[in-house]
């Protein structure tokens, strides 16, 4: 397993959630590089995506969200441990279906 571990989360136009952990304190950091929330270690919390937008506890974060775990820590989600640093992408697919249909 690398240490930079990418787990892309796609979704269509409806709302997917998803649940994830971390074994140590993990830094949350959006696209800009802003810290905007710490998860303790072992607390499962809820992240959801809708069209482009990650939803996580307060904070609505466009496309692309950081979970950065301390101390060599690693991230639990979808039944499976990263180690490192992990990146949360979310796709609006509905453009790109879209895009498919138009004629040329």
């Amino acid at each position: 397993m690398s240490d930079h571990t990418k787990y892309q989360q796609y979704c269509d136009s409806a709302t997917s959630s998803q649940s994830f952990a971390s074994s140590t304190v993990a830094n949350i950091i959006d696209g800009n590089g802003q810290r905007n929330e710490l998860l303790p270690p072992s607390e499962a919390v809820q992240i959801s995506a809708h069209n482009s937008i990650i939803l996580f506890q307060n904070w609505q974060i466009p496309a692309l969200l950081w979970i950065e775990p301390s101390d060599g820590g690693a991230v639990f989600i979808d039944n499976r441990w990263y180690r490192g640093l992990l990146q949360l992408i979310t796709l609006f697919i509905e453009a790109i279906r879209n895009l498919r249909r138009s004629p040329h």
